[in-house]
């Protein structure tokens, strides 16, 4: 599945605010990595018509595993526990035949980036109480079996000093993050923030 790169603006009351252009930049960075990295693997990554020939279904199994990739990422880091002990406790219900044959696949990859950055305010605060934290973000790389909608594995990292956005940060997140499940050549050509 296309990668998903959630990116929010923190300010110094705690308020958020989703930034749509650099989640974008990001995602459209990762799915050519992605994409290179499965294709190095024997493996395939859903395409738009792919998507749409599954339509609705493809939507609520994309929005489930953003979801359950972020608790499980979450639990992981010791950041809030919902109470499961397996990554397999976490299941899409629903029948998911028709999207196993319109992808021609048993699995799928999902991979989700979500970092909050700190607004100046915040940071200048931060700084004035002794502490620095450029954003705080999780990442999260789950397979779900298609066949009976479980999560079978996943791989997490938490970090709160690195943007995404820099260099090829998200890249190196994303290769660190596979090397468990392919295998990974460092990142190679251009990052997001060539333009």
């Amino acid at each position: 599945m296309p990668p998903v790169a959630l990116i929010y603006a923190l300010d110094a009351s705690n308020n958020r605010e989703g930034q749509e252009q650099p989640s974008n930049l990001i995602a459209a960075s990762l799915e050519k990595y992605l994409d290179e990295i499965m294709d190095e693997n024997g493996a395939g990554m859903a395409d738009s018509d792919d998507l749409r020939t599954c339509s609705a279904l493809c939507v609520r199994f994309m929005r489930w595993g953003v979801i359950a990739s972020l608790e499980i990422g979450a639990q992981r880091a010791e950041i809030r526990n919902y109470g499961r002990h397996s990554v397999a406790d976490w299941m899409f219900h629903g029948d998911l035949s028709p999207m196993r044959e319109a992808l021609d696949a048993d699995y799928a990859l999902l991979t989700v980036f979500k970092q909050a950055r700190e607004t100046t305010g915040r940071q200048v605060l931060n700084v004035l109480g002794g502490g620095y934290t450029v954003g705080k973000q999780i990442d999260i790389a789950c397979v779900a079996d298609l066949r009976d909608g479980h999560m079978v594995w996943c791989a997490s990292k938490k970090e709160d000093r690195h943007d995404l956005g820099e260099d090829d940060q998200a890249r190196s997140v994303l290769a660190e993050l596979l090397r468990g499940l392919f295998r990974v050549k460092p990142p190679r050509g251009p990052s997001v923030t060539d333009r």
